[in-house]
This record gives structure tokens, sequence and C-alpha cells, in this order.
């Protein structure tokens, strides 16, 4: 259960879920949700990638598409712990993984105890601090759409717009 687990369960057991009202599929999709929570930093407001020694504030643009399971938990469980971590996560990777164009950093390395940036230590495809990942870009639009679906907030839509402006 590592940082993709929204990928992985989400969209998996949260649609079986759906459709079929199998509760075992629920509950997988309440465990993956907590396993993604564990990951939230709450003193820097985001959910960390990786649990690998020196890599403890390292978050990925890839989380964008984690957080619905969230935002998922949160309405089922009226625990709304779930959905503030989306939005805060949200908020951060907006500010600090878009740049103004709309491009992106794939990885924003934040101090651990304070959330501060600390660097951009690499990025997919060519690796350089200027330079954008096509799929991350993709990820982004989609993350954020959705993140403004669960929230209603419209800074989360202008993400999204601002995003595939530039993708295309």
């Amino acid at each position: 259960l590592h940082h993709d687990v929204g990928f992985m369960w989400h969209i998996s057991a949260g649609a079986n879920y759906l459709l079929t009202g199998n509760e075992k599929s629920k509950n997988r999709n309440l465990h993956a949700a907590a396993a993604l929570a564990s990951r939230y930093n709450i003193d820097g407001g985001f959910i960390k990638a990786w649990n690998d020694p020196g890599a403890d504030g390292w978050v990925i643009i890839d989380s964008m598409m984690n957080i619905p399971l969230l935002y998922w938990a949160s309405e089922q469980t009226g625990n709304v712990a779930y959905s503030k971590m989306a939005d805060r996560h949200a908020e951060k990777t907006m500010k600090h993984h878009i740049r103004p164009d709309g491009s992106l950093y794939h990885v924003v390395e934040y101090d651990k105890d304070t959330g501060e940036v600390k660097g951009y230590p690499w990025t997919q495809g060519y690796n350089a601090e200027n330079s954008s990942w096509a799929r991350g870009q993709s990820w982004a639009v989609y993350g954020f759409a959705l993140a403004y679906i669960h929230s209603g907030k419209q800074e989360f839509l202008d993400t999204a717009k601002r995003v595939a402006h530039y993708f295309i």
C-alpha cells in the first residue's frame, strides 16, 4: 500500500462497491484510504510520496490522482478529516507544483517539520528544473478537476484549466 493506493483501489474496489454494494470492496477501499491518510504530514499539509530515508518531504504530482479516495472516505464515514487532508494537500500542490504558465514540477521537496519548500529534486522524462512531464500534466488536469467536483472550490477548477491550457 504505497503512494498510488488511489490509483490501485479507488478505481477498482471503489467502483465495485458503487456498482454492486459489495461490503468487502467498501472495506478494501476504506483500508486503502486509511493507508493513504497515514502518509499525510499534519504539520506540512501534504501527502508524502515515499517512506525512503531522505524522502520524508517529497511530494509528487501523481498524488492528485489519489485524493478522490480521501474525499470518498470522508463521504462514507462522515469523518471530515479525510476531506480536509485532501483539500489541504491540493491547495499546497496547487501553490508549489504548478508554475504560473501552467506547467508543473513533478517532485517538490518540503521540510517535513515546517512544510516549507526545500527544492525540486527531479522530474520524470527530461530531468531539468524547468521541464514539465506530459503524464504529470494530465494527472494534474484530472486530479484538480476531481478535487473541484468533490470540494466545489473554484481555484481547483481554475488550476485544472491553467494546466490544460499549458498542455494543449
